[in-house]
């Protein structure tokens, strides 16, 4: 779940940063760890590999936490909390902050409730 959220919402952030909807890309997230001179490609596969990370240890909270709620407001504070973390106020850029804000929150929300059904639904 959290490989599908990652290529999916990793993917609509770089087609985001392409059609220039906002500055922020997942290889931002690695940048002060990647070398000087590091391939664009490798950042590229950094930052996947760092948002899957991400992800991953939040559906693992999430699961722990929060998977027999049924509601979609733990998803939905969760994605800001994240956002707020990783991103926060400090882009000055209003649509930087919309976008990435709605991509941590949509995230969140298909873990939250890809989550909820797996608890809800132990034959599954």
């Amino acid at each position: 779940m959290a490989l599908a959220a990652t290529v999916l919402f990793g993917g609509l952030a770089y087609l985001a940063g392409a059609l220039g909807w906002t500055e922020l890309v997942p290889s931002d997230l690695i940048r002060h760890l990647a070398p000087a001179g590091t391939p664009s490609w490798a950042r590229t596969i950094g930052g996947l590999a760092a948002v899957y990370g991400l992800l991953s240890a939040y559906a693992l909270l999430y699961a722990f936490t929060l998977a027999r709620v049924r509601a979609f407001w733990p998803g939905l504070i969760g994605g800001a909390l994240l956002w707020a973390a990783f991103v926060g106020l400090g882009y000055p850029d209003v649509n930087t902050r919309v976008v990435t804000l709605s991509l941590f929150v949509l995230a969140s929300l298909m873990i939250g409730a890809s989550l909820v059904h797996a608890f809800s639904n132990p034959r599954w």
